[in-house]
């Protein structure tokens, strides 16, 4: 079975807290690419409350069109008289599932507005996210804006989910059927979501040794509009020790950088291999001393500088013509693509083919013909 990393990652750390999984068990991995895992790992452990998020977690609580939400089935299954509660506890029912329903659709918006009043700051002067610092904390951003705004959501949280426990909490000593049973799974499940929404406004406010707190933009139509509050793990080596090493011990990790001067042991302790790992290493099949040249300009501006793609341009016209056309330059940007595309078909009399001009099979093609 060929998963990527994140999936695989996500599997193990349920399967860590006693969870079922996603995947079936294995008893062997390869890790291709292991160079990725530090950075995966990170990404799956990490934390994050986005508007869309809210959301997705709340959307199962509320009825949608044509669909009623686990809180409504609460009350036609055990908010009348064929249900299994006793009367008095069926007039508890339906008063804390209305109050509920208020206080989902009231934490919604809670958090689209907080997310909507912090987002102007979630970029400094650069355009990059926002560190959570000492000075940070310090700034009458922080304490007059951000920090209130996101503890007045993390009570909306929690007044939700207490609602939704003393829901539940009406069922603890009785018996139920299948049938009877969903809608109580549904709406426990909705606020175990919650549980972990909250515990990212938590980790966000909470300054904890070994864990970074950052405020970035909202993603996709939203990213203008919306912040996003992230908490990540400084050093994920104890997690992967945990999930991944102790729990599979017959794991393969490969790459074509995982060592330094033929050594191991940066990528090992950085991805918590505790005792140091059997390694190989493999020497390349191809000649690169006689088939390759690697040329570094020194007198390029950083990729940041308005200057960089025209600076950048000169010096790859001069690899084209040093190596007589069939060149392939690697972009990082659609931006770039174009830029030098439109340069080189200017200075040069060969054909220049641009990826996002026509689609694949037909530059593939006009590839192998010329």
């Amino acid at each position: 079975m060929v998963v990527n990393h994140a999936l695989l990652l996500s599997d193990l750390a349920i399967k860590d807290a006693g969870g079922q999984g996603i995947l079936p068990k294995a008893d062997r991995l390869i890790l291709d690419e292991a160079h990725h895992l530090e950075d995966a790992a990170t990404g799956v452990i990490s934390k994050q409350l986005t508007v869309r998020g809210l959301q997705r977690v709340t959307a199962g609580l509320l009825d949608r069109k044509g669909r009623r939400g686990a809180l409504s089935r609460m009350v036609v299954a055990h908010g009348g008289d064929d249900g299994v509660l006793p009367a008095e506890d069926q007039d508890k029912l339906r008063d804390l599932v209305e109050s509920a329903r208020d206080l989902v659709q009231g934490l919604r918006g809670r958090g689209d507005e907080v997310l909507t009043e912090i987002a102007h700051h979630a970029t400094d002067a650069q355009g990059n996210p926002v560190r959570i610092t000492d000075e940070v904390e310090a700034s009458t951003a922080w304490t007059v804006g951000i920090a209130p705004a996101v503890h007045d959501l993390g009570t909306a949280y929690r007044d939700t989910m207490a609602t939704l426990a003393d829901i539940t909490g009406l069922f603890e000593d009785l018996k139920l059927d299948n049938e009877q049973i969903l809608p109580l799974l549904d709406l426990a499940r909705g606020r175990r979501r919650l549980v972990g929404q909250a515990a990212v406004v938590t980790d966000f406010l909470d300054r904890q040794e070994g864990t970074c707190r950052w405020l970035a933009p909202g993603t996709g139509r939203s990213a203008q509009r919306h912040a996003t509050l992230h908490a990540a793990p400084i050093d994920v080596a104890p997690v992967l020790r945990r999930i991944l090493w102790d729990a599979v011990p017959g794991t393969t990790a490969t790459s074509a950088t995982l060592s330094v001067a033929g050594r191991f042991g940066w990528w090992a302790r950085r991805s918590g291999l505790a005792d140091p790992p059997r390694t190989a290493t493999f020497p390349s099949p191809f000649d690169h001393a006689s088939q390759a040249l690697l040329a570094l300009p020194r007198d390029l501006p950083p990729p940041t500088d308005p200057d960089f793609l025209d600076r950048a341009n000169e010096r790859i016209l001069q690899a084209v013509w040093m190596s007589g056309g069939g060149t392939f330059v690697l972009c990082t940007s659609y931006a770039a693509i174009q830029s030098i595309s439109t340069y080189l078909r200017r200075q040069v009399p060969a054909p220049v083919l641009a990826q996002g001009e026509q689609g694949r099979n037909t530059l593939l093609q006009r590839f192998r013909e010329d």
